[in-house]
């Protein structure tokens, strides 16, 4: 059971069923709460200074996104078969590869700048000191999500970013990053480089097929680890 002060990364007073539904679904996607994690109402009501009532709502809603389900008389974090999994980072591989295709006519030297920047972080905070802390491996993985959305928002297309969001917040609680071993960072990093490269050149057909390898190496590599996993019976990280 995670323990109240390590719930939420940023802890704060809420006041509404629509800011639980935030923290909770934040916590969620971040990993805090685990698939398969059974949910206690009375808890989290309890972490975050609220009545039942939000929480309650707030849970309804997550539900109806698939990101949690009924379990008993109560809900838990959804969890996600491997085959489920695969065909989420397939429709991701689809859609942001043709993300980053439309980047390469839109881009921006400033946004373009800021990929530099987040995967300069990145890479900085991969190398440190290899720990079992989640917090810690965490951090690169959130940099890693925080790159891809700056590619998909440099499409400069709404509707492709809203249609990406709703597929990608399924495997977020399924980050290849957080399975990766110095090999496959190291690969992913140069392939970050490699298409901020090819957005540079405006190279569109370079920067689809670039982005689309990439997702689809993250596919195949949590796809394995995750059959692996559920092999040994263990729902979650």
């Amino acid at each position: 059971m995670i323990e109240p002060g390590n719930m939420f990364a940023a802890p704060a007073s809420v006041s509404s069923s629509e800011e639980a539904y935030d923290a909770i679904r934040r916590a969620i996607l971040d990993g805090t709460l685990r698939p398969g994690e059974r949910i206690i109402e009375q808890r989290l009501a309890q972490m975050l200074e609220v009545s039942r009532t939000p929480v309650r709502e707030a849970l309804h809603k997550l539900e109806r996104e698939n990101l949690v389900a009924r379990s008993g008389r109560g809900m838990a974090v959804q969890t996600f078969s491997a085959d489920e999994v695969f065909d989420i980072y397939d429709l991701r591989a689809h859609l942001e590869s043709y993300a980053a295709r439309r980047a390469a006519s839109r881009a921006t030297p400033a946004e373009l700048a800021e990929m530099r920047a987040v995967q300069d972080q990145l890479v900085e905070v991969a190398a440190r000191e290899e720990t079992d802390d989640l917090e810690w491996l965490r951090q690169p993985a959130r940099l890693n999500q925080q790159f891809h959305m700056l590619v998909v928002r440099a499409s400069r297309s709404a509707p492709l970013e809203r249609m990406i969001v709703g597929v990608a917040q399924t495997p977020l609680i399924y980050k290849a990053w957080l399975w990766y071993g110095a090999d496959q960072k190291h690969r992913s990093g140069d392939e970050h480089a490699r298409l901020i490269e090819l957005l540079a050149a405006q190279d569109a057909k370079g920067a689809e097929e670039c982005w689309r390898n990439h997702i689809e190496f993250g596919r195949d590599f949590l796809a394995e680890r995750l059959l692996a996993q559920q092999a040994r019976g263990d729902a979650g990280f």
